[in-house]
């Protein structure tokens, strides 16, 4: 694609900041945007694997707590345990249009969940409300950690996801300069979790994390400059 249509095609707006980061070079400008598409599709695919993994375990986890097998829509009920939580109205709000198209089973329902919501199960009331010990579905997590902690390494997932979710770049700091750090530590932070939860990482992310691979090629174009 010829620079010209590439910028036309994305908007100057979008592109300036990884032409200004490559010196207005344009083949690196556009090799620089690829690589950050190339980083998004594969942080994604681990993000989808381990979204998925955390909330089967929550939901083991409250199955057994509760002894209930439909216990989103119990729980998020009156005398339910998250009944006048947040949770509680975003669970119902997901039964009702899922009632609505005669579609209602539990695992419609946690699968239409997003992965914000699962992550403020381990919020304090939340945390509270469901009996304190949504924790320990992390078997592998050292002594020591709290929900607490849990929590706050929860969120940064999740915002990380945000930005792959909305097509923001992973490849600069908040000064516009190519910076890999913060999505090196959000990556850490997956495969660190994933171990926590019982998993090996190179089996569930096997032909799927080619993470380090296209950081390396965007440090390499960096250093180019």
């Amino acid at each position: 694609m010829k620079y010209p249509v590439f910028e036309q095609l994305l908007s100057p707006a979008r592109i300036g900041r990884f032409a200004r980061a490559m010196n207005h070079d344009r083949q690196k400008t556009i090799l620089l945007y690829r690589y950050n598409i190339y980083l998004s599709q594969r942080m994604f695919g681990i993000m989808h694997i381990f979204e998925i993994a955390l909330r089967n375990k929550i939901d083991a986890h409250y199955k057994a707590h509760f002894q209930q097998n439909d216990w989103l829509l119990q729980q998020s009920r009156d005398g339910g345990a998250f009944h006048g939580l947040r949770s509680a109205s975003i669970i119902e709000a997901h039964y009702q249009k899922l009632l609505a198209k005669h579609q209602y089973t539990h695992d419609r329902l946690i699968s239409e969940l997003s992965f914000g919501f699962w992550t403020t199960l381990f919020d304090r009331l939340p945390f509270r409300a469901g009996g304190q010990k949504i924790h320990t579905i992390f078997s592998a997590r050292p002594n020591g950690t709290n929900q607490k902690r849990i929590n706050q390494d929860l969120d940064k997932i999740r915002q990380f996801r945000n930005r792959i979710a909305h097509h923001q770049p992973l490849c600069f700091n908040a000064s516009d300069e190519v910076d890999l750090s913060n999505s090196e530590e959000r990556y850490r932070l997956i495969l660190q979790y994933t171990h926590w939860l019982g998993y090996g990482q190179s089996t569930i992310y096997h032909g799927l994390d080619h993470v380090h691979a296209i950081f390396i090629k965007i440090e390499k174009l960096t250093q180019r400059i």
